[in-house]
């Protein structure tokens, strides 16, 4: 009597260390599971970073090529600093008033007028 008392518990002992142990090992995967979704969405996100930040590193040297092209100082020397290339002269164009009728002709021409004039009619 007392062999198979402890027998069974024995025997209770270790199906209680054993379900101890699945219990254990399938908290522990589940833990390790968690990890390796949330390091998969970090990665994702440093990829996406890393794509955005070598998209702009384009983008910065193809800047950089223009404005170290020799084109672009030239013009940014006559717009920005007002010079000019020897033998070269430099010419200013002055705007001149424009008349009653010119400006008249001008709101004709002016697209909004002419639906204007299409939908309701001439004014005059």
């Amino acid at each position: 009597m007392i062999k198979t008392a402890s027998r069974k518990r024995r025997a209770a002992l270790i199906l209680v260390l054993f379900c101890l142990g699945i219990f254990g090992v399938g908290t522990r995967l589940v833990i390790e599971t968690m990890r390796k979704r949330s390091i998969e969405h970090q990665i994702g996100s440093l990829q996406t970073e890393a794509d955005r930040l070598e998209a702009k590193r384009r983008e910065i040297l193809e800047m950089s090529e223009r404005v170290t092209s020799q084109s672009f100082l030239e013009r940014e020397a006559r717009l920005r600093l007002g010079l000019q290339r020897p033998g070269e002269k430099t010419v200013i164009v002055e705007k001149v008033p424009t008349t009653r009728e010119e400006g008249e002709e001008a709101r004709r021409a002016n697209n909004f007028f002419k639906w204007w004039l299409y939908f309701f009619g001439s004014k005059e």
